[in-house]
């Protein structure tokens, strides 16, 4: 700990030897000193084993079934299996049932859905199968059957913790904001440093509206300000130069996080609006193109699916009227706008080095079409979700979800920081499932 102190305290003031401008000057100067400080911090935690992992906490509000994606219900024998009218994977030939289904996937037994291909930025496919190349899966954890909230406040601060799941990530880090929360309506950050999160709501520039307190119009703005961060930017690569050359143990890892310092600092923040815009169009273009009901998902809606009104073609609390075809539900209409912000913002603030915690709301499909109605959400909580209407809305939100969590771990990788990112995904709770397959 006494080395962490005095590492800070020497670059601070080499820091502070190193420009004529007063160290605190400014947001814009905190905000430098912090991602710079960060990266030196970073590189001499490296040499000693305890650089601390990022964490992205995704939350599915409501607890939608799992079994028909990342609960593996028989990863390695189905002996024991007993069937439910509610737990399936895909329709059966006929169109009139629905089925437990898996297919092996890296010596597992994984649901139909795995064997999808998914949209990938830019253009194209992907295996779906990819993201299990770094995943741990758990099957249950009691969280002593709470309400919603107490289910979620127990994900943030496990029951006797001192400290919660994101504070174990953001109070070591000196990253310039502590943790992130977007959506997730129960989140509570319990710091043993004095730290504290920032909230921000899910609606217009998120990323602005977080750095929002770095471009407050009285002390000018960021994006604006370029000779106040060109002097910044040299200040800060001289004391990074002066720290590598201070130090003989740390010297090597400090100097080749120069580049990457050096790099953001060149870089700044840019226009935030179109850095906010592109970022939104691609996860939302990822999300449209998995939606697409012209794109053909095997055991999902290769065959009709016709309701004969009765329970099990329930959507929320409404029954499907005799004749619909369940497959009507998904339009090109139908979106997960919240998705693709939360992502948005997620990608911009792990790759910028703002915070090395974030705790987002993933968010359900909106605008589908049921009977008449054009504008029928996709609700998490699926009391009274018949297993038929279900099983189509949940397969292509998943497909949806995934190619979204894959093109985000491309980014990290492209940053080098995904072997040193969690990311903890899933819902409040399990469900027991109505035999009778009608929620």
């Amino acid at each position: 700990m006494g080395s962490n102190h005095s590492s800070r305290r020497d670059f601070l003031k080499l820091f502070g030897k190193a420009t004529a401008i007063p160290l605190f000057q400014s947001p814009v100067q905190i905000l430098i000193e912090s991602i710079v400080l960060g990266a030196s911090q970073s590189a001499v935690a490296e040499t000693m084993g305890l650089s601390p992992r990022r964490l992205l906490h995704i939350l599915h509000e409501g607890a939608p079934p799992r079994w028909a994606f990342d609960l593996f219900l028989t990863p390695y024998s189905s002996a024991g299996f007993v069937a439910n009218k509610t737990v399936g994977t895909r329709f059966a030939a006929d169109g009139k049932s629905i089925e437990y289904a898996t297919i092996q996937r890296k010596g597992i037994n994984v649901p139909h859905i795995w064997q999808y291909s998914v949209p990938r930025a830019g253009g194209g496919l992907r295996p779906m199968e990819d993201l299990l190349n770094n995943m741990l899966c758990l099957r249950g954890i009691n969280v002593a059957n709470p309400a919603h909230g107490g289910a979620q406040a127990a994900q943030s601060v496990p029951v006797g913790a001192t400290q919660s799941i994101s504070a174990l990530s953001g109070d070591p880090s000196s990253m310039p904001i502590p943790a992130v929360n977007a959506g997730f309506e129960e989140f509570n950050y319990l710091s043993n440093a004095a730290k504290a999160p920032v909230t921000v709501p899910s609606s217009g520039n998120m990323i602005e509206t977080l750095l929002n307190p770095f471009l407050r119009k009285d002390l000018g703005e960021f994006n604006t300000k370029r000779v106040s961060l060109s002097a910044a930017l040299d200040s800060s690569v001289k004391a990074l130069n002066m720290a590598a050359e201070s130090s003989n143990k740390n010297s090597a890892v400090i100097s080749n996080s120069l580049t990457s310092a050096k790099d953001l600092l060149s870089k700044g923040f840019g226009d935030l609006d179109q850095s906010w815009n592109d970022l939104v169009a691609k996860y939302t273009d990822l999300i449209q193109r998995s939606l697409d009901p012209a794109v053909e998902y095997s055991g999902i809606n290769t065959v009709p699916i016709i309701s004969d009104g009765s329970s099990i073609y329930r959507n929320n609390t409404v029954d499907a009227i005799a004749g619909f075809d369940l497959r009507q539900m998904i339009s090109t209409k139908t979106n997960c706008s919240l998705m693709a912000m939360r992502f948005a913002m997620a990608e911009y603030v792990l790759i910028q080095n703002l915070s090395s915690s974030i705790s987002i709301s993933s968010g359900s499909l909106s605008s589908m079409s049921f009977n008449d109605d054009k504008n029928v959400r996709h609700k998490f909580d699926e009391h009274q979700t018949g297993a038929m209407s279900s099983m189509i809305q949940n397969a292509y939100w998943n497909v949806a979800y995934s190619a979204c969590l894959l093109e985000l771990i491309d980014q990290l990788k492209a940053k080098n920081i995904f072997q040193e990112t969690v990311i903890l995904t899933g819902s409040e709770f399990g469900r027991n499932p109505k035999f009778d397959g009608s929620g």
